[in-house]
């Protein structure tokens, strides 16, 4: 039965071997149908921000960030999408957080569409433009634009409980909900390393605590015969520093490497990738 479906197999039974076989098989599927099916909370997550993003991807199929911009810089359509602006996020400060370059994605603000992919995006722009090294969730929503870019995305796809039976989940816990999923993301992207998952701490990966690594490593490869250096040996280095290091990708170590190393006249960059530097004895004339 699937689904209140009653779904009958009839199969001929041609001697003893097969009947035998029929009963094992029956066996293995009652000890297999007897376990509880439990889908993991990392399941659930993932499941939570495909839904947001899906539903939002078939309404704009054809329309792009770019088109928004283009939209919004025009005369009458960049007067009403400020308007639309300072109504969803209330007054616009002169600056917010450490630098004023936030006040700046504050007024672009309207330019992402209110998913959870574009959450993420954001999240992750406002700790590169603040070059923010710690964080925690509950910094995260003391920043109003943030608060209000996911309580904009919760009320338009709030958050499902866990069961059937629970309580609709609050507005506050959906956002909450919804921040953690996006860090978890994060996480598993390679940008963000977990401190502390019981009061929701969080390391940014960057060049303020990768740099120490490559340039031991770019001393190192400087004095080999090759004098290459591989973004997959900071990867590993990076690694090696074990507990939630673990989680650091390849492209984002790569990605490191170039802000690092593209204003360095003794290292060239094989291909646009990052991830092969060639050392360069005298620059290159």
């Amino acid at each position: 039965m699937f689904r209140e479906t009653n779904d009958i197999y009839i199969e001929l039974v041609r001697d003893t071997n097969e009947e035998i076989e029929c009963w094992h098989e029956i066996s293995r599927s009652k000890v297999l149908l007897s376990q509880p099916w439990e889908v993991s909370n990392s399941t659930i997550q993932r499941y939570n921000l495909q839904r947001m993003s899906s539903d939002f991807e078939l309404e704009n199929n054809n329309r792009t960030l770019n088109h928004i911009e283009e939209e919004r810089n025009t005369g009458h359509n960049k007067k009403r999408y400020r308007h639309e602006l300072v109504e969803e996020f209330g007054p616009i400060p002169a600056s917010e957080g450490p630098s004023d370059n936030f006040a700046r994605m504050r007024l672009q603000a309207e330019s992402y569409p209110r998913t959870a992919q574009a959450l993420k995006i954001f999240v992750l722009e406002y700790l590169k433009v603040n070059a923010i090294e710690n964080i925690s969730l509950s910094t995260l929503r003391s920043v109003s634009t943030i608060e209000n870019f996911v309580s904009a995305i919760v009320q338009r796809y709030p958050v499902k409980p866990l069961s059937e039976t629970s309580e609709p989940l609050s507005i506050s816990a959906q956002i909450f909900q919804t921040l953690l999923n996006v860090l978890n993301i994060l996480v598993q992207d390679g940008n963000l390393v977990c401190k502390s998952r019981s009061n929701y701490l969080y390391i940014t990966v960057g060049r303020w605590n990768m740099e120490e690594i490559i340039n031991h490593l770019c001393s190192q490869a400087a004095c080999e015969i090759s004098g290459r250096l591989y973004a997959r040996d900071v990867w590993k280095a990076a690694q090696s520093r074990g507990g939630p290091w673990t989680t650091v990708t390849k492209n984002v170590v790569a990605d490191i490497c170039k802000e690092v190393l593209a204003g360095n006249v003794h290292w060239e960059e094989k291909g646009n990738t990052g991830k092969v530097w060639i050392y360069q004895p005298s620059p290159p004339t």
